[in-house]
């Protein structure tokens, strides 16, 4: 969590650089800015602009603005999309709908884009909720939409491609401001990783739109809990100790077993990975 403390700040910091460069203490002139690769925040294997093709996709955290750069892991061809909303700098969130286009959820102020090949730029699909600022992650539900937790209102937002309407699903705790990590099941429910500050896990049923907090009283505390999904399609918390999700219930793994994880793949199951500057495949 500390690494992911670190790096917000130093987001915070680049998305207040514009502001600030032109403001020079008396005495001092302003000769260059350093520009380089900004550092990589999310990335997902999805389909390319051709039938059967695959691009990996990254998000790259910029002064200015943010890019989704996509990379042919058999060629090394790379396309650059920059955001077209002025002011987004970065993109922690990147996932393929359930229209097998790529989406990302956006900082500082939280929009919905996806990546359009055909006009070979990334479209901006507006904010499902007024008051956030980060899309700290976006994931698949059962009902075919997608999922996104946010900051500073800890909120659950829902986005449909198929209408390209966006809905902010409310707080998931009253008290904390980062809905941090997110993912959802085989079986209807999304689940809520909730901190910084107090550790929360929330359960939200897609089917009736109910909400609650299922973390057990022993695992309370400080921080935030982390979820995953495994590859058997069941969502996993990271407590401290690994749990089980099923339904409204949380328990413990047996000998506190992790679950099992896929990394980035291509459709014939070769993996690939990216440094941020190198892709890299297996």
């Amino acid at each position: 969590m500390n690494a992911s403390v670190v790096t917000l700040a130093a987001l915070i910091a680049c998305a207040a650089l514009g502001s600030v460069a032109t403001a020079q203490p008396e005495g001092f002139k302003q000769h260059a800015v350093f520009k380089g690769i900004g550092a990589c925040l999310g990335t997902v294997v999805g389909p390319g602009p051709e039938p059967g093709s695959e691009r990996l996709y990254a998000s790259h955290v910029c002064t200015g603005t943010l890019d989704i750069v996509a990379t042919d892991p058999l060629t090394g061809k790379t396309d650059v999309f920059p955001s077209p909303v002025a002011g987004e700098c970065g993109a922690w969130a990147v996932a393929v709908g359930a229209d097998g286009q790529v989406y990302i959820g956006t900082v500082p102020t939280a929009h919905i884009m996806r990546v359009d090949w055909q006009q070979k730029k990334l479209v901006d699909m507006g904010r499902p909720s007024e008051t956030e600022q980060y899309i700290w992650q976006l994931c698949l539900g059962t009902d075919k939409k997608l999922y996104g937790c946010t900051y500073p209102g800890a909120k659950l937002v829902r986005f449909d491609p198929a209408t390209g309407k966006g809905e902010d699903l409310g707080r998931m705790s009253e008290t904390e401001q980062y809905a941090r990590w997110l993912a959802a099941d085989d079986q209807g429910f999304v689940y809520v990783g909730v901190g910084m500050s107090q550790k929360d896990l929330v359960a939200y049923e897609i089917a009736t739109g109910e909400h609650k907090s299922i973390l057990p009283a022993d695992q309370a505390g400080q921080g935030c809990v982390g979820v995953v999904r495994g590859t058997d399609g069941v969502v996993y918390a990271d407590t401290g100790k690994w749990l089980k999700l099923v339904g409204w219930t949380a328990t413990p793994t047996p000998d506190n077993q992790p679950p099992n994880k896929t990394g980035l793949q291509l459709a014939d199951g070769r993996g690939v990975s990216y440094d941020g500057h190198t892709v890299d495949g297996t």
